[in-house]
This record gives structure tokens, sequence and C-alpha cells, in this order.
């Protein structure tokens, strides 16, 4: 296999900011592909039913497809789950990991990305993995596996976080009491301090400006990461779709896939009359300390 290791735009940050909507934008550059959760592709290989942004599911997917023969070809005795557990032991936030586990992470992550840009023929993957708590270390993981990692920092108004995640966490639990809606609360906060605040970036921006300031928001990602956004620019400008073509992620990107594409519109700050006071005053502390208030904005 020929070594044609792509340049990796890695999208960090916590869950429920975002992170899908803004590599379906980077991934719209003519020379990149967004790939979405890619940290999870080995899991996803283990279900048979689980979809690609495109529609099909992954075992007939013809991006993934690929994919997976080029890297099962490369590397024929890992295993998906090695791969899945090795990938675990690595990056998760308390990761202790082996000499012996470190080599077999460069080996599987070389191929499968390396395979990713031979199918595609992408210049940069769109990596859209986070830094929450399972993917903490992925960013620096992938720099000592040999790859160039640019790293863009996303983060969104944790009063609006909070409240996605308590949404999320309701819609599969049921659970709606106080309590365990201020438990689950406390959780995500404390992760973001645990998370958030360790990262290194070339370039930080928040969801919010990304949805309302479009341009501005792409020429700052572009002089921080060296790639020109222009034709991404011009796209929304024209008021086109962005398509989310192979995305490994939920339902948001292939619903909109299916009706002609992505439209960015300003973020809503719903969780107004939804979070008990603690939580909101606990998230604008967090906001107003954490982010150093040049992505924390008091919303009307």
């Amino acid at each position: 296999m020929i070594d044609t290791r792509p340049t990796i735009l890695y999208i960090a940050g916590f869950g429920r900011s975002g992170s899908t909507i803004l590599g379906m934008v980077l991934g719209a550059h003519p020379e990149a592909l967004a790939v979405g959760e890619i940290n999870q592709v080995f899991i996803n290989w283990m279900q048979p039913k689980k979809r690609c942004a495109c529609g099909e599911r992954l075992h007939r997917c013809p991006l993934w497809t690929q994919v997976r023969a080029h890297f099962e070809q490369a590397l024929p005795d890992i295993t998906l789950e090695r791969a899945a557990a090795i990938t675990h032991a690595i990056e998760h936030l308390g990761a202790r990991p082996s000499p012996d586990q470190r080599a077999q992470y460069r080996a599987i992550w070389q191929a499968l990305l390396t395979s990713v840009a031979q199918v595609s023929g992408a210049r940069y993957i769109v990596d859209s993995s986070k830094t929450a708590a399972d993917a903490l270390h992925r960013p620096a993981a992938l720099r000592e596996a040999g790859f160039e990692v640019r790293v863009v920092h996303l983060v969104r108004d944790p009063r609006a976080v909070v409240w996605s995640t308590i949404r999320l966490h309701r819609e599969r639990t049921q659970r709606t009491n106080w309590i365990d809606t201020t438990a689950r609360g406390v959780k995500t906060l404390a992760h973001l301090v645990l998370t958030e605040t360790r990262q290194s970036s070339l370039v930080r921006l928040s969801y919010e400006d990304l949805t309302t300031q479009p341009q501005r928001t792409l020429e700052q990602i572009g002089a921080g990461v060296g790639i020109d956004f222009a034709p991404v620019i011009a796209q929304i400008a024209r008021g086109d779709g962005l398509i989310a073509e192979h995305v490994l992620a939920g339902d948001l990107a292939r619903m909109d896939s299916a009706r002609g594409g992505l439209h960015l519109r300003p973020a809503r700050a719903d969780w107004r009359g939804q979070l008990p006071p603690l939580l909101v005053g606990l998230a604008a502390i967090y906001g107003r300390v954490a982010l150093k208030g040049d992505t924390f904005k008091e919303q009307a």
C-alpha cells in the first residue's frame, strides 16, 4: 500500500456542541472529506444495521466497504474488536497504554486513514471525534502515529450544551424529574471542566459564531489551519445545502442530506425556561471563566 497520509482537520470539543455541523461545513471543501466520529468506525462495522450518512448501511456504502477491504488487506491479523479496544486504550481520559499498544495503534490508524484517503481521493480528512472523555488523547495519538493534525476547537454556550445533553438523556431514559436533571447537568459541567480546559488548538471558535457569521468564522479557521475555504464560503452565500456524503454520525446528518443539504441557521437559546436556575448559574460561571469571554456571550 502506497503511503498517502492525509492531513487531519480535527474538531476538538465536547459532545452536543455542533461538531457534526462544523464537520459538514469543513468537509464541503473540494479537497476534504468529512467522516464524522471515525474513532467509532470499528464498533460501527460490528453493527450490521449501522448506516452511513449516504443512507446505505455501512456494509453496502461504496466508500466504507472499500475502506474496510483496504484496511483488512493491510492488517489481516487485527480483528475489529482488537482495533476498537486498542483505540479506546490509547485515547480515553485515563489512558496508560503500553509500548505494544502504542505500536498497534500507530499501525491501525495509519492503515485506516490512509485507506480513507486512497479511496476518497481527499487531501484533508475532517475528523469530528471530538475530545470528550473517550477521545481526549486522540489528536496527540494521531500525531504520534505520523499524521499532521490541525486542531479546530469548537465551543458552544455551556448552557446550551448542558440542556442538549439533558434532553438527549431524557429521550433515552424517560427520566424527567428535577433531581435526575440536575445530576445529569452537574456531571456534564464536570466533564467540560476536565476536558475543555486541556485543549491546544490552532483556532478556537464558537458554534454561535459559525451559525450567525459563517464567512467570518471560516476565514478565521482558514487563517488558523492554512486552508482557503473560499469555495465553501461561496457555497453558503449562494444558499446551497451542505451534503453529509459519508459522515459517521447520527440522524441529523442523514436527514439533512436527504432534504437536499444542511443550511446554517442561528443557534437558539432553547435552554431558557428549561434548565434549573442552579445549572444556569453554574454553566454561566464556567462560560465566563473557562471560555474567557471571547466565545461565551450573554444571549438575549
